[in-house]
C-alpha cells in the first residue's frame, strides 16, 4: 500500500509545476513584447566615433633667461651674507622701443604715463652660487609679472635685467648688478627665450660740486643699533653768498629744513644753492641756511617718523644730527633759529616733526602734504 505522505508529495509537485506552467505562459508574451519595443543593442564594429574638440593652441611662452656673470655674483653674495635682512629681487625691466617712450633706459621705471611689463623673483645668496643662471616667464613658478603675461605684446621692446640687492632704495640704487639694454621682439604666434647678461653694477653718481653747497653724512648710532645695520644721515647743505663773508665771520644763521617728497632726495640742495648764488633771487629767498635732507631708506620714504621699520628716525634727526650741524656750521642753536618745510610726503614729515618736536622748531610750512586727516574718506 503506497505510504499516505509520498501520495502527498507527489500531488503538490504537481500542482506546483502545473501553476509554473501557467505563470510562464502569462509572461512570455509580455517579455516578447517589451523585447520588440527596446532598442537594438549596437553593434561594436559599426559605432561612430565620438566628436572631440579640438585642443586650443597653448598661449605665447615667451621668456627670459638671465646669466650673472661669476664676479657679479660673487660679489653679490658677499654683500647679502652681510646684510641678512636684505630681499633681493631679480627683475627684468621693458620698455615700449617707440613714441615717447623710444630709447628710454628701462631702468627709469615705473613709467607712470604709460607704465611697462616688469617681471620679477626672489633671490637668496645661495641662489648666486655657480652657475648663477635664472629663467623669469609666464611659464616659470617664482616668476611675478605685470601684466600677468607677455603674450599680448608685440613689436620691439627694450630689456634690461637688475640684481636689486635691496640694500638701498629703488632698483636704480648705486651698487645694483645690472645688464646692457638689449632689443627685444615679440610676436603673438612664436615663443623665444631672451637672454640677458648681469655683468657689471651701477656706478657711484658723482655729487655736483659749488662754492656754497657742502655733502653731509654722518653715522647714526641710534637708527643702526635698532635695525641691526649700519645707517647715515644724509643732507646737502646750500648757504647764502653771505655766509662766506669774512667780516661776518662770528654771525650765526637762521636754518631752514627741506623735507623732498616721494622720490626725491637730498641732492636736491643743488637747485637750494643755484638760487641762493642768483643775485635776482636774494628778495625772493630767505638769506638762510637750507639743509636738504634725505627722507630715503632702502623701505622707502620713512618720513622722520619712529617705527620699527625704519626706526627711530624723528629722534635722531633731533638728537644726533641737528646738534651735530649745529656745532659744525655756524647756525643759530634756538627753536627761534629752525624752520622745516617740505612737499607732498615731505609735508607730512614736516607737519609730524613740528607737532612731535615743538620745542626743537619753531615754525612748519607743509606744502600739499600727505592725508593728515582721514576724516573725509568714509564720505
Amino acid at each position: 500500500m503506497p505510504d499516505p505522505l509520498s501520495i502527498l508529495l507527489k500531488r503538490a509537485l504537481r500542482t506546483t509545476s502545473l501553476r509554473c506552467l501557467a505563470l510562464g505562459s502569462a509572461l512570455l508574451p509580455a517579455l516578447a513584447a517589451s523585447a520588440q519595443d527596446s532598442p537594438p543593442i549596437p553593434d561594436p564594429g559599426n559605432t561612430p566615433s565620438r566628436r572631440v574638440a579640438p585642443t586650443p593652441a597653448p598661449e605665447s611662452s615667451d621668456r627670459f633667461r638671465v646669466r650673472i656673470t661669476p664676479g657679479i655674483a660673487s660679489e653679490a653674495r658677499r654683500l647679502l651674507e652681510s646684510n641678512r635682512d636684505a630681499r633681493p629681487r631679480l627683475l627684468v625691466l621693458l620698455c615700449e622701443n617707440k613714441g615717447r617712450l623710444s630709447g628710454r633706459d628701462p631702468l627709469d621705471a615705473p613709467f607712470l604715463e604709460r607704465p611697462q611689463p616688469i617681471l620679477s623673483m626672489p633671490i637668496t645668496s645661495a641662489m648666486l652660487a655657480e652657475p648663477a643662471t635664472f629663467l623669469l616667464g609666464p611659464d616659470e613658478i617664482d616668476t611675478v609679472m605685470v601684466p600677468e603675461r607677455l603674450d599680448h605684446l608685440s613689436g620691439g621692446f627694450l630689456a634690461r635685467a637688475v640684481l636689486d640687492l635691496g640694500l638701498a632704495r629703488g632698483h636704480a640704487a648705486t651698487g645694483n648688478p645690472v645688464s646692457t639694454i638689449t632689443s627685444v621682439e615679440f610676436a603673438p604666434d612664436r615663443d623665444r627665450t631672451f637672454d640677458l647678461v648681469v655683468d657689471r653694477t651701477r656706478p657711484t653718481v658723482e655729487l655736483p660740486t659749488a662754492s656754497n653747497l657742502k655733502w653731509i653724512e654722518l653715522d647714526s648710532p641710534s637708527i643702526t643699533r635698532t635695525l641691526g645695520r649700519p645707517v647715515r644721515h644724509r643732507a646737502g647743505v646750500a648757504f647764502p653768498p653771505a655766509y662766506f663773508d669774512l667780516d661776518a665771520k662770528r654771525r650765526f644763521w637762521p636754518v631752514i629744513y627741506v623735507i623732498p617728497g616721494f622720490g626725491g632726495d637730498h641732492r636736491a640742495a643743488t637747485r637750494y644753492a643755484a638760487m641762493l648764488r642768483d643775485p635776482s633771487m636774494r628778495s625772493y629767498l630767505p638769506q638762510a641756511v637750507w639743509v636738504v635732507l634725505d627722507p630715503n631708506d632702502r623701505l622707502g620714504h620713512h618720513g622722520f617718523a619712529d617705527g620699527d621699520n625704519f626706526g627711530p628716525r624723528g629722534t635722531a634727526l633731533v638728537e644726533e644730527f641737528i646738534p651735530w650741524l649745529e656745532k659744525r656750521f655756524r647756525l643759530v642753536p634756538d627753536s627761534k633759529g629752525r624752520f622745516v618745510t617740505g612737499h607732498s610726503s615731505g609735508g607730512w614729515s614736516s607737519l609730524w616733526l613740528q607737532l612731535q618736536h615743538p620745542d626743537v622748531f619753531g615754525g612748519c610750512f607743509s606744502s600739499a602734504p600727505d592725508p593728515v586727516d582721514f576724516a573725509a574718506f568714509g564720505t
